[in-house]
């Protein structure tokens, strides 16, 4: 019908759900049960029609359904159509078959008895809220127009409403609801909800007939007929259906005691009269004398169904049979007509011959001189009274026409009083009703606000431990952070304090150079004495190997690396003493080159290797401070 499937055709959809389930209640569910109530052999036929699952899912409380948490969603603050969509996902998304998610649109699908129907959720809340300048419809609701004062009767003044029940009919009616409905919001899906639930109660009460009306084509030309379409058609609003069951089944019946009055006449003498004899015998005595097939009629507990046109059959002989008594009975009355003319026609002959005699004899009687002087004087003596008594019967006439019409008039002001007071009466139960189930709405979303206002209240105190744990992590880390802080600057001060031991270190070594340099002439006669240091200084470049792995494995920990600067400072102390030695072996070297060389080349690997750790505690400092760094910055 719309071009954009939203709020509006939503309820035109469900208007549609609850009529056809109304429509296979009466058409299927009511025929078939009455089938099993009566003892009939019937097996159940399931049309695949239970429309009930997608009815829940529109207007169901508890889980809220579509129109549910649309109401809840209206009530809630900072609530829009995308958290309205969201949740709508999260309370059905496959837990009902008759719900769908669509892949990009926002809104959802629902499947309906004819086909799926895709929703676009887009300003659901504000159509739902209907909101509306409150002066114009105080002002449309106190309308002197009936139709416009009863459109807008929910929002009339309480005064005019109750100065309109002495009113006119049409517009008391609206204002009577108006005095009562003051005060409660309602959305749009609440007042469709009552109007449709007064309807289908309405529709409940009645014996329904059923008319359907086929679209031919969907070009809205004459003369073309669409077969697809119309049996589509057909086929969705449950006539292909119907017709089945009605081939089937049986779709005529008569009350016992119904059928013996009526078609007793087709076979008079069947029904036995001396004795009592029940309602289903006598239907059952009746149509096995009418030989009639038992496959086209079924007796039940209280009533005799047919197929579709035996009924007709048994109405075409009883009419035949009708016709033959009514023609007899045109013939007796034929002859009693006759006779009584005849006998008429007799007693005028009679009658005529004693008036002519009273004639004669008024004629004789009317010439003597007595009985004229008596016709002369007897009108004189009542003419006086006669007059008296008509006009006092003239005023007794004026009397009574008066108290007529006074109570003709007072009947009148009754009956219009009572039919004003029927329309107040039932106004009130529909409204009583209409703002009975809104209540048990609203204490429905008011009883789920509360369970979510409880469950937040306890994320919130969750929430808050979990604050209170950071905020002791956070200061156990400042705590961290002073200790790292006191070590780096307990490490830079043992840093300092090797940088000078290096120095001293270095001026040693410069001292030795000066003191190798004299000795560098006697040196070459050794040199194959210098040949053995150059295997040991192998050695020694090996042990350096071991060292830097050793450093390596050192860089992770920072209580690693202090105990490695421990370790070089003991080293220095070792190599101080060894070049202490070797200082001493130089003086001797004259007499003993040999050793002096030896001591010479020990010396200077062990000043390389020095050099090397000092390069590596240096780097290993500045990766200390950079870690440092980055967990100030990670506490920060």
């Amino acid at each position: 019908i719309l071009e954009t499937n939203s709020f509006e055709q939503l309820c035109i959809n469900y208007t549609n759900e609850r009529l056809q389930q109304f429509f296979n209640r009466t058409m299927f569910v009511l025929e078939q049960e009455e089938y099993k109530r009566e003892g009939i052999e019937w097996n159940f036929i399931d049309f695949g029609m239970d429309l009930q699952p997608t009815i829940e899912l529109i207007d169901r409380t508890k889980p809220i359904g579509i129109m549910s948490c649309l109401d809840e969603e209206c009530v809630m603050p900072k609530a829009t159509d995308k958290t309205f969509t969201e949740k709508l996902h999260g309370l059905w998304a496959g837990k009902s078959d008759k719900y769908d998610v669509p892949r990009f649109a926002l809104g959802f699908i629902v499947k309906h008895y004819a086909s799926q129907v895709e929703y676009s959720t887009e300003g659901w809340l504000e159509k739902n809220k209907d909101p509306l300048n409150e002066n114009v419809t105080r002002l449309l609701g106190n309308s002197s127009e009936s139709f416009v004062a009863q459109l807008y009767a929910d929002y009339a003044d309480s005064d005019s409403g109750s100065d309109a029940m002495l009113g006119s009919s049409g517009g008391g009616r609206a204002r009577v609801a108006t005095t009562l409905k003051r005060g409660a919001f309602r959305t749009v899906g609440q007042r469709h909800k009552d109007q449709l639930n007064l309807l289908m109660a309405q529709l409940h009460s009645t014996q329904p007939h059923f008319v359907r009306c086929i679209l031919p084509n969907s070009e809205k030309r004459a003369g073309k007929i669409d077969t697809p379409l119309v049996l589509d058609q057909l086929r969705c609003n449950g006539v292909l259906e119907g017709i089945r069951i009605t081939r089937q089944g049986f779709p005529n019946r008569v009350a016992f005691p119904e059928f013996r009055q009526r078609y007793e006449i087709l076979a008079p003498n069947t029904i036995p009269r001396q004795v009592f004899v029940d309602s289903k015998q006598a239907a059952s005595l009746l149509l096995d004398a009418l030989k009639m097939d038992k496959a086209k009629y079924r007796l039940g507990h209280t009533k005799v169904f047919f197929r579709a046109g035996v009924l007709a059959e048994l109405e075409e002989i009883r009419d035949v049979e009708l016709s033959k008594i009514i023609t007899q009975f045109q013939a007796v009355a034929r002859g009693a007509l006759s006779r009584s003319r005849f006998r008429r026609r007799i007693e005028q002959a009679r009658a005529i011959r004693v008036i002519q005699r009273n004639a004669r004899v008024y004629n004789e009687l009317s010439e003597w001189p007595w009985w004229k002087l008596y016709r002369t004087v007897k009108p004189l003596l009542h003419v006086t009274r006669v007059d008296e008594e008509m006009r006092k019967k003239e005023s007794r006439i004026v009397e009574l026409e008066a108290k007529v019409r006074g109570e003709e008039e007072e009947r009148r002001r009754l009956e219009t009083g009572r039919h004003d007071l029927e329309r107040a009466k039932s106004d009130i139960e529909a409204l009583l009703i209409s703002e009975r189930s809104a209540a048990l709405d609203q204490e429905e979303i008011l009883k789920r606000t509360q369970e979510r206002e409880v469950e937040l209240a306890e994320r919130l105190r969750d929430h808050e431990a979990k604050v209170e744990d950071l905020e002791e992590q956070c200061v156990e880390l400042g705590q961290a952070k002073s200790a790292l802080e006191q070590k780096l600057a307990a490490v830079a001060q043992q840093m300092e304090s090797e940088v000078g031991a290096m120095r001293d270190l270095a001026s040693q070594h410069q001292q030795n150079n000066e003191a190798l340099s004299s000795a560098s002439a006697e040196a070459a006669e050794y040199r194959a004495a210098l040949e053995r240091i150059e295997a040991d200084h192998g050695e020694a470049l090996e042990r350096i190997g071991e060292l830097e792995t050793f450093l390596a494995q050192s860089r992770d920990i920072e209580a690693q690396a202090a105990q490695e600067l421990l370790h070089m400072q003991q080293e220095l102390a070792q190599k101080d003493s060894e070049l202490a030695a070797r200082s001493d072996a130089e003086v001797e070297l004259a007499s003993r080159s040999k050793q002096a060389a030896t001591a010479v080349a020990r010396l200077e690997a062990d000043l390389a290797e020095a050099l090397r750790q000092r390069d590596s505690a240096a780097t290993e400092g500045e990766r200390v401070q950079a870690q440092l760094a980055e967990a100030l910055a990670a506490c920060e």
